[in-house]
This record gives C-alpha cells, sequence and structure tokens, in this order.
C-alpha cells in the first residue's frame, strides 16, 4: 500500500493525475484489505486533492467527506494538518466559503499552538482566499501579512522559497479581487520559483491570475501570453 502511496505522490507532484488516480486508488484498496484505517484516512484526502486539480470538485468533495469520517483514526499530526488544508481547499473550490472557513480557522488555530512556522504559512494564506472569496478585504490582508511574516521563519531555504511564492499568488488573488491593479507585481515576484518547481497546476494558477492582472492594466499582449501558456498547461493536465 505504501508503494502505491508514493508513486501516487510523485505522479501528483509531475501532474500526472490519471497516473496519481490509479496508484491512490490501488493503495486505498490495500489498506482497506489490511484494516488501516489511518492510511485510509490520509490516502482519502489525496484522491480527493487529484480530483481537485482534475476539476472534479463533486468527487474531490466525496472522497475530502469519505477522509474526515475517519478523522479520529488519523493519529499522526501532520496527517491531521494536511487533511484539514485540503477540506478547507476544496470547500473553497467548492464554493462552499463558510465551510472553508471552520477548516481554517480552526488549522490557524491548531498551527500556532504547535509552533510550526511551514504549517502556519499555510494557514494563514489559505485562509486569506477564502476572506477573500466572502467579500472581507481587510481579513484576508491580515491573513497575508501573517503569511508573509510567519515565513520568514522558515528553516529550510527551499520549502521557505516554495510557500513564499504561494503567499506572493495568493496576495495576487486577493488584490485581484478587489480590481487592485498592482496584483500583478506579487504574482511576477512569485513565477521564478514556481518555473523552477515545475509544479504545473500551482504555475497553470499563477499565470491564470496574471493574465487577469495584465487586463487591468491595460496589457493586452501580456494577458493573451499568460492565458495560453495557463490554459496549454491545464490541457496537459487532464491529458495526464
Amino acid at each position: 500500500g505504501r508503494v502505491q502511496w508514493l508513486r501516487g505522490l510523485l505522479a501528483t507532484t509531475r501532474g500526472h493525475y490519471g497516473h496519481a488516480l490509479t496508484h491512490y486508488q490501488r493503495a486505498r484498496s490495500l489498506f482497506d484489505s489490511q484494516g488501516d484505517q489511518e492510511h485510509r484516512a490520509a490516502v482519502g484526502y489525496l484522491l480527493a486533492e487529484v480530483h481537485m486539480n482534475l476539476g472534479d470538485t463533486r468527487s474531490a468533495w466525496a472522497q475530502m467527506s469519505e477522509s474526515l469520517a475517519l478523522r479520529g483514526d488519523l493519529r499522526d499530526v501532520w496527517r491531521r494538518h494536511t487533511q484539514l488544508l485540503m477540506a478547507g481547499l476544496i470547500s473553497n473550490r467548492a464554493g462552499l466559503y463558510e465551510s472553508a472557513l471552520v477548516f481554517q480557522t480552526l488549522l490557524v488555530d491548531e498551527t500556532l499552538a504547535r509552533g510550526n512556522a511551514a504549517r502556519q504559512t499555510e494557514a494563514h494564506l489559505q485562509r486569506a482566499v477564502t476572506w477573500a472569496n466572502l467579500g472581507d478585504e481587510q481579513a484576508a490582508r491580515q491573513d497575508i501579512e501573517a503569511a508573509y511574516s510567519v515565513s520568514r521563519g522558515i528553516e529550510d531555504a527551499r520549502l521557505r522559497e516554495s510557500l513564499q511564492a504561494d503567499v506572493m499568488v495568493a496576495d495576487g488573488e486577493v488584490r485581484l479581487a478587489h480590481g487592485d491593479a498592482e496584483a500583478v507585481r506579487p504574482l511576477d515576484l512569485a513565477l521564478p520559483a514556481l518555473r523552477r518547481e515545475r509544479y504545473t497546476s500551482r504555475l497553470s494558477r499563477l499565470l491564470l491570475a496574471r493574465a487577469r492582472a495584465n487586463l487591468l492594466r491595460d496589457n493586452e499582449a501580456a494577458a493573451e501570453a499568460d492565458l495560453k501558456e495557463g490554459i496549454a498547461l491545464v490541457e496537459q493536465l487532464r491529458d495526464a
């Protein structure tokens, strides 16, 4: 089961979501046969992530609901953190913003209690997106600033750069939600790190957001270039 799990993780990182589904489904069957509820719960939120990245919100939420039903079997702190993180992300994607806020506020509180800078950064930046979706710009900006601040304490340089890029993307999206023409600035800053990582879903998200930001600045040529590249990456993910 764990071998299939690792293969699924690798496929997800590369954006090969069809392969990831196959490996995770095999892992789930093996964990079921072994009565391993903790790993069964964890592979459930990983399957939910893949369905979300494929744009299948209904299947993502179905998998997420199954995983949450087994939360009592999750003893590992990191897995409990990731489960809440995914529940918030999928709720947001489904337009269930109030539900997302519940998951993410619980996540912020838990990470603050444990003092892990990377996890705190993730929690704040995800909740910022939810506040923006709810139309509360002030609360969104507060979480963005908190994420920027906490991220400076991440000791691992590569992880720090990666998460700071995610914060910049969230910063740009929050600004876009309120028609701020300066949204392009944090998106430009995040781009080099995401190109180096070659994480297709994150890069496509940035490019599509930057296309909108460039339109706000009446830069139609740049917007068209970002849109074409972003759509090509999305199609690449669907074909993988």
